[in-house]
């Protein structure tokens, strides 16, 4: 009776035990929780799969670079023009243009991944200000787009139609200071290669020094609204493969969910951060959908 009682106080350990971790395969791994499961986050529902070509928009640029407002301001148009529902910007501040100087750009926005990002794909080395359409045209230099050509880009791919669609829902957890982010695609379309799925946080409305050459003399504006920020990134530089030559059809899409858990900073204003996500062919980095959603409505 004894032997029966040390065996199953030993049985019911081993289940104790191992019921705080998942099996996955023949693969063992610890369960780790991020978010304590009795916070109410402020969620901002599931956008939707919008059926609409969307253009990601890169816009590099710095604070000390005198001529990329000019940049700055031809985005902002194309978000309030006829195709604004079309476009998702980004702006990434890397290169020699964004490094802090004293006493006046004080302010650091650069970010691992905008510094990687603008190392692979070579914009601050040919200059600023620049950008890419979709990344089209890598690995040729025909992906680095001088500013007054975003538009004429923009609108040779809004015509496109998209073979995956893309939504966002958004989670704020304002006791763990946690962002959680769930992103749904629908792949309609057969597709050939390898497609990643990058997510990436931005931030709007920062106000900060910056170089204004369109201006008359004094250049330095201290009170510059910076937009669309580069903040950092859920899955890393290059993001997740999610398919391979998927064959999916409008009746039946393949489909795949991904979520992300982003630590929120506290220099962040959590009013004006938004995710945006996209996915890419993986050989060519040519963007074939993409969408962003504001963290909090």
């Amino acid at each position: 009776m004894k032997y029966n009682l040390l065996t199953a106080l030993f049985f019911s350990f081993l289940l104790f035990f191992y019921s705080c971790d998942k099996i996955e395969g023949n693969k063992l791994e610890p369960v780790v929780v991020d978010i304590d499961t009795t916070e109410k986050p402020i969620v901002n529902p599931d956008s939707g799969f919008s059926t609409i070509k969307k253009v990601l928009v890169e816009d590099y640029t710095g604070h000390t670079c005198g001529n990329c407002p000019e940049a700055a301001i031809i985005l902002h148009g194309l978000l309030e023009s006829p195709i604004k529902n079309n476009i998702v910007p980004m702006a990434i501040h890397a290169g020699s243009f964004a490094l802090p100087q004293n006493p006046d750009f004080t302010m650091d926005f650069r970010t691992p991944v905008g510094n990687e990002l603008d190392a692979k794909f070579g914009i601050s080395a040919v200059g600023n200000p620049n950008g890419m359409i979709d990344r089209f045209g890598y690995p040729n230099t025909q992906h680095i787009i001088y500013h007054s050509d975003w538009q004429s880009k923009v609108e040779s791919r809004v015509s496109i139609p998209p073979p995956l669609f893309i939504s966002i829902k958004n989670s704020f957890f304002s006791v763990s200071n946690k962002i959680k982010c769930q992103i749904k695609t629908n792949i309609v379309n057969t597709l050939s290669g390898e497609y990643k799925l990058s997510v990436f946080l931005i931030e709007d409305s920062i106000i900060a020094d910056q170089k204004d050459y369109s201006l008359p003399s004094p250049s330095h504006v201290v009170n510059y609204n910076h937009m669309h920020v580069l903040r950092a990134s859920f899955n890393g530089t290059y993001g997740d493969v999610i398919a391979s030559n998927p064959t999916g059809t409008a009746s039946n899409p393949v489909q795949f969910k991904k979520e992300y858990i982003l630590n929120y900073n506290q220099a962040w204003n959590k009013n004006h951060l938004y995710v945006v996500a996209f996915v890419y062919n993986s050989q060519t980095y040519e963007v074939i959908q993409a969408e962003y959603r504001k963290i909090k409505t």
